[in-house]
């Protein structure tokens, strides 16, 4: 690895608030405790307060966001704090930008619906509907939040504190060892995601065209292009293996479009043999 990882990385927390749109009936559970003899801690029963499609533009935007947080980011802990390369950053940025304001266009028309919604609440539960289950119009924007935090990557000769010398070098050796790990994890994570996208690939040319199961969408060699040209802006550690295979993919793998395989059979067997051949080589790198 050339150069501090803290000097090629930042760490980014990307969190998504929402209220939430079910409320226990406490009426209803006691009447089915009551009618079928049961605990009070048998069970209980959720009412949803809106219909189903209401929230769909919502929830579509937000797994948009997720998704593109995770395929632009490395590992780093689990609660949702990532590693983002300095080099990706302006990308990663830009991206989240725009899919925040597709997200915030789909609330503003869900605020704009929400009176009809809560007009149907009142026919679709009948007598389980409550007024006071339903938040005021004018909270519900600010309830659907979005929390971008960037930070600094830790560095171990910044960590100071006051204690004595042998205990700051075992904490400093700690976070280098931390680190390092984290380092390893972010490589694993990229052979990985190569070995899923390829692996796909291999799945769908095996099958000969025209068979149950052999067609595919453009997407099978878009992904991968689309991973290829990530690549270089995630691999923060340059780790030369990952560089090669990126290479090889680029001119065995890529280089034809969805269509040519669909309908040239030398060109479908030529790079599903190919695929195979890199997966292999990346199944002994993960």
């Amino acid at each position: 690895m050339n150069g501090k990882l803290s000097e090629k990385a930042l760490l980014v927390s990307l969190r998504l608030h929402a209220p939430k749109w079910q409320r226990k009936d406490r009426q209803i559970t006691n009447e089915v405790h009551s009618n079928h003899n049961t605990s009070n801690d048998a069970g209980q029963y959720n009412k949803s307060l809106l219909p189903k499609n209401a929230l769909t533009k919502i929830q579509s935007a937000d797994s948009a966001l997720r998704l593109f947080h995770a395929q632009n980011t490395l590992p780093w802990f689990s609660d949702g704090t990532r590693i983002l390369p300095t080099e990706n950053f302006m990308s990663y940025h830009h991206g989240v930008s725009e899919l925040k304001q597709t997200r915030e266009n789909a609330v503003q028309e869900f605020v704009a619906n929400y009176p009809s919604f809560v007009e149907q609440a009142k026919v679709r539960l009948n007598g389980m509907f409550n007024q006071n289950d339903y938040p005021d119009i004018s909270s519900i924007p600010a309830s659907y939040g979005i929390s971008l935090d960037y930070l600094p990557f830790p560095d171990s000769a910044d960590f100071r504190v006051d204690l004595a010398d042998s205990d700051l070098q075992t904490l400093q050796d700690q976070i280098e060892e931390r680190i390092k790990e984290v380092s390893e994890t972010a490589l694993k994570d990229l052979w990985e995601r190569l070995a899923s996208v390829i692996g796909h690939i291999v799945e769908k040319l095996i099958v000969p065209a025209g068979s149950p199961g052999g067609s595919f969408h453009d997407s099978l060699i878009e992904n991968l292009r689309d991973l290829v040209n990530l690549l270089p802006r995630l691999n923060v550690t340059n780790n030369a293996e990952l560089e090669d295979i990126r290479l090889e993919i680029s001119t065995q793998l890529i280089a034809i479009d969805a269509q040519t395989l669909r309908d040239d059979i030398d060109s479908r067997k030529k790079v599903m043999s190919a695929a195979q051949i890199i997966l292999e080589k990346i199944n002994l790198r993960k």
